[in-house]
């Protein structure tokens, strides 16, 4: 085991800003399990991952809430300070000791599996503009334009693809001023990674590490993200910019649109999908339940049913191959569609293209037999031409209704 100058307390990613927020009261999420390798709540907003005596506390940016978030935890070496107390020896955590070598590798131009701890910890030292010498030197976070924003960024997306995971905490309640405490942890560099249903995004991330002249460590997260707002003018009563007006056919109507666009600076851009506004949605919904159930469990017409688990996600063309046996994922022509539905007793107008077809499959197969929550997404090109086409998919729209007991509860 060798040993280096302590370097670096935390190194700020993508979206981490370095002021303090307070807040009021503490905010609570309902119980959520999701699958990841162990899951931690947070009640009285501390989650204990072990039996450390080090911790990390997340404070969220001003006006954000914590709560319902998840943030997956990745002790990447193993501390320990020398005997001299100027030092700190490191290990490989084997776990992520490939993802480590990979993404180094490239960077020196190495064969990954030659790379050593030591040639990994020196890559990041090089790249550290508030360097300290000692373990007991007072730290500084690192700019928010640094370049471990970009390793991080890269670290992470190995560990992804490896299909490594950390611990997950999972937000159920936080503490007086808003923050979360991750508590229990040994000494050791850790990553924080804030967990979004977005695919192929990550919220905010951050290096920190954890020893004995720094077992406390704070980072805040700067997740929020644009948002739009439409308005419609209501010349009725003085009322003006609503969200309702009423207007008779061929008057002109205004429209007019808010947007809140938080801080970019060294950010390359912000990505918002329609996923954002389920996890609004089901928020909306979880928190309605709650007041009547506090395990968001409810009995309705004689039918039991839980709205304290993850609300389920399907694509429309999934439920329907799960329901009816019907692959509409393949190419077909509008003429082959039609076919389909002939033999499964499906009337179609002459006008029908393939999209039709399958939202009259939906209708049939899918619709009524819904019953917990669940969220169903991609619907046809046809019958949501407003709608924004799929990326990668374009016959498919980004697009979602949610139902429960066989009855549509949203749409946007």
């Amino acid at each position: 085991m060798k040993s280096r100058n302590l370097f670096k307390l935390v190194a700020m990613s993508t979206l981490v800003l370095g002021s303090i927020v307070t807040g009021a009261v503490p905010s609570v999420a309902p119980t959520i399990v999701y699958a990841a390798s162990t899951q931690h709540p947070s009640p009285n907003g501390v989650s204990t991952l072990g039996n450390g005596n080090a911790s990390i506390t997340i404070k969220p940016h001003n006006g954000q809430s914590l709560a319902g978030k998840r943030f997956e935890v990745y002790k990447l070496f193993n501390a320990e300070n020398a005997k001299d107390g100027e030092s700190i020896n490191y290990t490989w955590n084997t776990t992520y000791k490939t993802a480590l070598q990979t993404v180094v590798g490239k960077k020196l131009n190495k064969t990954a599996s030659t790379v050593t701890e030591y040639e990994v910890i020196d890559y990041m030292q090089t790249m550290n503009s508030n360097p300290v010498e000692g373990a007991q030197a007072d730290q500084t976070l690192e700019g928010r334009y640094s370049d471990y924003r970009y390793f991080v960024e890269e670290l992470r997306n190995e560990m992804v693809k490896e299909g490594v995971e950390g611990e997950t905490v999972y937000v159920t309640m936080t503490q007086i001023d808003g923050s979360v405490k991750i508590a229990g942890l040994d000494y050791g560099y850790y990553l924080t990674d804030e967990i979004t249903d977005v695919q192929s995004t990550h919220a905010a991330a951050s290096l920190i590490l954890l020893q004995t002249a720094n077992p406390n460590a704070s980072v805040q997260i700067k997740s929020d993200f644009p948002s739009v707002e439409k308005k419609i003018a209501e010349d009725d009563n003085g009322t003006g910019w609503n969200d309702i007006a009423d207007y008779e056919i061929g008057q002109t109507v205004p429209y007019r649109y808010t947007t809140n666009v938080p801080d970019m600076n060294g950010y390359h851009t912000y990505y918002f999908a329609f996923h954002d506004v389920m996890d609004e949605a089901e928020g909306i919904i979880r928190a309605a339940a709650k007041v009547v159930s506090p395990d968001g469990k409810i009995t309705y017409q004689g039918q039991d049913i839980d709205l304290g688990k993850p609300f389920r996600r399907v694509h429309m063309d999934d439920l329907i191959k799960e329901k009816a046996g019907v692959d509409f994922w393949k190419p077909m022509t509008d003429e082959e569609a039609k076919k389909i539905a002939e033999d499964h007793d499906i009337h179609c107008e002459s006008y029908w293209k393939v999209g039709h077809v399958i939202n009259a499959f939906f209708e049939k197969y899918c619709e009524k037999t819904i019953v917990d929550p669940t969220f169903v997404y991609g619907h046809p090109v046809e019958i949501s031409p407003l709608a924004k086409k799929t990326a990668d998919d374009p016959r498919f729209t980004d697009r979602f209704e949610i139902y429960i007991m066989g009855e549509e509860y949203g749409n946007a």
